[in-house]
């Protein structure tokens, strides 16, 4: 039941996750200002969930350090996503951004008792075919922007995986990692804001949601279910983003959706139902 309640956790934060671009573009803020108003906005959330004795306590020393690099690594993953979008196409930054799980299978090789099972490793490789089956009409025409883009999203993903590495391994709740990761993220944020700007209402209603919703609730969830659901599984079920952020895509702008789009979204469906239900049996 706990493992199930593991992959559930995971299915949620992908289609979260999913929606993140929508969100974004609804708010019409500059890339560094959304991201630090987007952390902001999320540790104030978990500052009142959070009971005061739990905000003051994370363990050892360790705990606490090991907490700060990932609120570091989180900082500038936000700083490299959001500019990556800047320089390329949604697409085109969703794609390595969605490797996170396949780096942290290959770093997980050299931590002990995490080696995946080579009956394991198919997962990720019917999720990396659906993605490129995905994101094949925006991948044939690179530019010079597209191609730096992809580099900066590429950094970002690899910064996450480390991310949820160092959660994995924390003794600590997953509300109270999130938000120390939070916290210091947005610390770090704060030399790169421009001068202060005033923005519509709607752009910081925005900005809140993004904060609450695919910051600190779908990282909650994400980091939760790694603790139950092995990471090839997560690997397969976190690919499914991109399929919800096309689907969101057609619904709110009308983007089109061509049979790569179709063929990738079914691989990636199926083979994140065949993970499910692989663990199922075991």
């Amino acid at each position: 039941m706990r493992q199930r309640s593991g992959y559930i956790y995971i299915y949620l934060a992908a289609l979260i996750w999913g929606s993140l671009g929508v969100f974004a573009r609804l708010s019409g803020m500059p890339p560094v200002e959304l991201s630090f108003y987007r952390l902001l906005m999320a540790g104030v959330v978990l500052s009142v969930v959070l009971p005061r004795e739990k905000r003051l306590a994370t363990g050892s020393l360790r705990s606490y350090l090991q907490n700060l690099g990932a609120g570091i690594l989180f900082a500038v993953d936000c700083l490299l996503f959001f500019h990556a979008l800047e320089l390329t196409t949604l697409s085109n930054t969703v794609f390595p951004y969605n490797l996170q799980p396949v780096f942290m299978i290959m770093l997980s090789r050299y931590l002990p008792g995490k080696e995946p099972q080579p009956g394991d490793v198919r997962f990720v490789c019917f999720a990396v075919l659906g993605l490129l089956l995905l994101f094949i009409p925006s991948l044939i025409s690179l530019s010079t922007g597209d191609l730096l883009g992809l580099l900066f999203s590429l950094a970002g993903s690899f910064c996450l995986a480390l991310v949820a590495l160092i959660a994995q391994r924390l003794e600590v709740s997953a509300l109270v990692f999130v938000y120390y990761e939070i916290v210091v993220a947005a610390l770090c944020l704060l030399p790169f804001m421009n001068s202060p700007a005033v923005f519509p209402l709607p752009s910081y209603l925005w900005a809140g949601a993004i904060g609450l919703l695919h910051t600190a609730v779908a990282y909650i969830l994400y980091y939760k279910g790694l603790r139950t659901v092995k990471l090839q599984h997560a690997a397969a079920i976190v690919f499914l983003s991109p399929v919800a952020a096309t689907v969101f895509g057609y619904l709110f702008f009308q983007e089109r959706i061509s049979l790569f789009t179709l063929a990738g979204g079914a691989v990636i469906t199926f083979n994140g139902i065949s993970a499910a239900l692989s663990a199922e049996k075991k």
